[in-house]
């Protein structure tokens, strides 16, 4: 079973700062091979079900290992029997799919504070 997941991972009891954590974390998902997007609120993965439990698993062990006596995660997760998944290919189609922005571009620069920034020659 192929699937999609986004995991929002938080470790506790380890000081106000989670960039060391974060980083092992991105380190653990990228050694398991699966297909990986790292943005700023989390990190997708894709690839088989079994595979993608078994990485956001070995994130939890490995900063366990760390020291962090308590971590909590925030996981979505689609799973498909009739279609492989890629992260690419998906925001690609959803892209593609977008109406035309112009109006939208319009209507926000008549916001209060919207300013348009002067092209450069």
């Amino acid at each position: 079973m192929k699937a999609i997941a986004e995991i929002e991972v938080h470790a506790l009891g380890v000081g106000a700062s989670q960039r060391d954590d974060v980083a092992e974390a991105v380190r653990i998902l990228r050694a398991s091979g699966l297909q990986l997007r790292v943005h700023s609120m989390g990190t997708e993965i894709a690839g088989e079900l079994s595979r993608v439990l078994e990485a956001v698993r070995a994130v939890h062990d490995g900063l366990h290992e760390r020291g962090a006596p308590r971590i909590t995660s925030s996981l979505k997760l689609e799973t498909r029997l009739d279609d492989d998944v890629e992260l690419e290919g998906s925001a690609l189609l959803i892209e593609a799919s977008r109406p035309d922005t112009s109006e939208a571009s319009a209507f926000a620069d008549t916001l209060p504070g919207a300013s348009r920034s002067e092209e450069v020659e």
